[in-house]
């Protein structure tokens, strides 16, 4: 980050005494990503779970390294479903077929995913994880729970 501090001496004239430093701020990560909690879908349909990319560094895909993965509760080990890293993208689980599909924009912030077609074993924790390669030390990371329902057939 490139900060100049200007110190204004008696005679209102400003002087420059400081050209960059570093910040850090507890607390503060360099990325974040945003995601909804809980999303519920109908067995069936189309989803998206998106997740938003916050970061102080300059947004370019070729920067950020990015990774989902999935996971069956909220204890069970999870695996990875997608990669994406200095262009590639990379559907690595089987688990989906050709249901899985990414349609974001890192370059505008976005790196969601879509299932097609969801069927009720797709219900689950879905995590992004993203790492900027300019930071060596933070990777973001959020989590979506996906609950899949059947059609109710109740009628009032």
């Amino acid at each position: 980050m490139m900060l100049t501090i200007y110190m204004e001496n008696l005679n209102g004239l400003k002087k420059n005494i400081m050209k960059s430093f570093t910040l850090h701020l507890p607390g503060v990560h360099s990325i974040e990503l945003i995601t909804k909690d809980e999303m519920k879908v109908v067995n069936g349909s189309n989803v998206t779970i998106s997740c938003k990319i916050v970061t102080c560094y300059e947004m370019k895909k070729e920067k950020i390294v990015l990774n989902w993965f999935y996971k069956y509760n909220k204890t069970s080990d999870s695996f990875p479903i997608f990669s994406h890293n200095d262009k590639k993208i990379k559907i690595v689980s089987s688990h989906f077929n050709d249901r899985l599909k990414f349609l974001s924009n890192i370059n505008k912030e976005e790196a969601g995913i879509t299932l097609l077609n969801v069927q009720l074993d797709d219900t689950g924790w879905y995590n992004c994880t993203a790492k900027h390669l300019d930071d060596k030390r933070n990777t973001g990371w959020s989590a979506t729970q996906l609950l899949v329902l059947t059609e109710s057939t109740t009628s009032y």
